[in-house]
This record gives C-alpha cells, sequence and structure tokens, in this order.
C-alpha cells in the first residue's frame, strides 16, 4: 500500500501558497504606491487627463498581475507534476515495479491547461473583477468630492484636498478588491479566491501528475483518498477502488467519481495507488460493487450543520445540486468561495 497521499498535497499546496502570497503583495503595494503619486497630484481634482492617466495606469497594473499569476500556474504545473511522478514513482517501486520517466508531453499539457495561449487566463475573470472594483470605487470618489464641492460651494483647493484625502486613504489599504490579504500576506482570507485558486490548482496537477504516472507504467487501478472532514460527496468515495482509464468494468471510473462530485474546487481528495497483489482482498471485496450512493438532503443538511457550528470546519464546496440548496447561508459560503 503506498503512503497516504495528503501529506504530501499539503506540502506542495503550502510551498505554492507561499509564491502566490508574495507576488500578490507586490502587486498590491504597487498599485497602492501608484495611488499614492496621484493622490500627491496637484491636478488630480482639476484635470481629466490626470485622472485617465491613473486609470490606464492601473490597468497596466492589473495586466502585470494578470501575468503574474500566469507565471505562478505555470510554475505549479511544472513543479507539483514532477513532484507527485516522484511520489508515484516512489509507492510503484516500494512494490518492486520499474518505474518509466515522467513524459514531457504530460508537463507541457498541464501547463497549457492552466495558461491556454488562445484562452483568457486562470484568474482574468477575478482579476478584472478587481480591476472593475477599483475603478468604481475611485469614480465614485470623485464624483461625491465634486457633488459635494458644488452643493458646499467649496475652492478648487479644498476640492483638491478632499479627492486627495479619499485617493490617500484607498493607497492605504481601503481598496475593497484587496481586503483579502494585507500588505504583509500575514492575513489571508481562507474563503477567497486565490486561496480556492491555489488549493484547486496545485490538487489538479497533482492529481493528474500521479494518475499519469500510474497509467504509463500498466496500473489501472487506485482508491480515492483524503483527508479532514470531507464533504458528503467525497465521504461516500473515500476509500473506493475505481479505474483510472475506466476500462475496467469491475470497477468505478474516475469520471463516475468526478461526476459523484469528487474533485470539485478546494478538494484535497487523491488517488492513491493500489498493489495487485498487496492489496488483493481489497480489490477482490470491492470488484462488481456498484457505485456509491449519491448522498441525500439529509446528509447534506447535516453537513451544513456541522459547518455553521463550527467557524473552524473547512468548508467543502461540491457541484452536486444538492450541496447548493442545503439552504441559503450554506450556500452563500459557498458561493463566495468560488
Amino acid at each position: 500500500m503506498a503512503d497516504q497521499p495528503l501529506p504530501h498535497l499539503r506540502k506542495s499546496i503550502n510551498a505554492s501558497k507561499k509564491k502566490l502570497v508574495d507576488m500578490l503583495v507586490d502587486r498590491r503595494k504597487n498599485i497602492e504606491k501608484l495611488l499614492a503619486g496621484f493622490a500627491d497630484n496637484s491636478k488630480l481634482a482639476s484635470s481629466g487627463a490626470v485622472r485617465d492617466a491613473m486609470f490606464k495606469e492601473l490597468v497596466a497594473e492589473y495586466d502585470l498581475l494578470q501575468a503574474d499569476i500566469e507565471k505562478w500556474a505555470g510554475d505549479v504545473g511544472k513543479t507539483a507534476s514532477k513532484e507527485f511522478f516522484e511520489k508515484a514513482k516512489h509507492d510503484m517501486k516500494a512494490s518492486g515495479d520499474v518505474v518509466s520517466k515522467l513524459e514531457k508531453k504530460h508537463v507541457k499539457g498541464y501547463v497549457n491547461e492552466l495558461v491556454p495561449k488562445y484562452a483568457p487566463g486562470i484568474a482574468a475573470t477575478q482579476t478584472t473583477k478587481m480591476l472593475a472594483s477599483d475603478i468604481r470605487q475611485l469614480r465614485s470618489a470623485v464624483v461625491e468630492t465634486f457633488r459635494m464641492a458644488k452643493i458646499s460651494g467649496w475652492t478648487a483647493r479644498k476640492r483638491q484636498m478632499m479627492l486627495r484625502d479619499s485617493v490617500t486613504k484607498m493607497a492605504g489599504g481601503k481598496l475593497n478588491s484587496w481586503q483579502f490579504i494585507d500588505k504583509s500576506g500575514k492575513k489571508w482570507n481562507n474563503g477567497n479566491y486565490f486561496n480556492m485558486l491555489n488549493r484547486t490548482t496545485v490538487a489538479n496537477v497533482s492529481r493528474n501528475a500521479y494518475t499519469d504516472a500510474l497509467v504509463d507504467n500498466g496500473h489501472d487501478l487506485a482508491t480515492i483518498e483524503g483527508g479532514g472532514d470531507p464533504c458528503p460527496a467525497c465521504s461516500a468515495w473515500r476509500g473506493v477502488v475505481v479505474s483510472l482509464s475506466g476500462a475496467n468494468s469491475k470497477f468505478p471510473s474516475m469520471a463516475d467519481a468526478e461526476a459523484g462530485g469528487v474533485f470539485h474546487p478546494n478538494c484535497v481528495c487523491t488517488p492513491e495507488y493500489v498493489d495487485a497483489d498487496v492489496d488483493k482482498k481489497l480489490i477482490d471485496e470491492q470488484a462488481k460493487s456498484p457505485n456509491p450512493a449519491v448522498p441525500d438532503k439529509e446528509a447534506w443538511n447535516e453537513y451544513a450543520k456541522g459547518i455553521q457550528s463550527d467557524k473552524k470546519a473547512r468548508v467543502g464546496i461540491s457541484s452536486t445540486p444538492e450541496a447548493l440548496k442545503v439552504d441559503k447561508k450554506l450556500d452563500k459560503k459557498l458561493k463566495a468561495a468560488i
């Protein structure tokens, strides 16, 4: 039997998270520095051209953020795939197998999937929302300043001072789009998009690399393993033997597991190598067994209660309809995380 995959996955997730956090913190500082510079511009309130330049430079910063994320994603594709190929190699060698090398085509495929050449980048939608939020917040400050200036009869100097104060506050950490992480990176909202992106990206690459390594070396069977507090869908599939290729009709396929809700965003479930000899009893016991039952509404209700009663509980996010119909509070938490 292979060693447990979760510690390896957690190690990869934490290492990747540090790189992502460092990158986000640097970009946040650059954006705030940009705004601080425009706040000190004596023509900010009087010149539309200056304000347009501020918005244009802000767009450029978010283009750089997207490029940062794509580089990070490419690095994840290379690093995580190699790490989990090595884990698969270790697991198979423990059973005396001769293991082939990691196929370069696989690594290239993982990277291309994360950073496609002719499609929006992996976080393009999120960064676009953040940019729109920043511009909306800045424009609201401009509109409110001019409105108050007209009502109160402010001088041009007073108007400039009030707009400068508003933009300075944003440059000091009051941008709504960046509230999920502080300037040092120490405060990190675990429910935010980038945290989910990190966990899901690392988990997906790791899982695919591990699976491809097994299949390339003639191993079609694995169990679904994980840790923590699994959602009902993952819990139903925990320990189940699956056919990675789907060619072995005696066992459910990996595709069946995914259709059952496993490997959802934030999921840390992974396939684990089973040895034909060492795990023969487990394999024989599960041969021809029906697929695990789909969790009912009661199971999701109980899971939701557990989340609501324990703030430290890890929120499981499932693609199954039942997970999103439990109640409005859970639905809100789940949607906020993705």
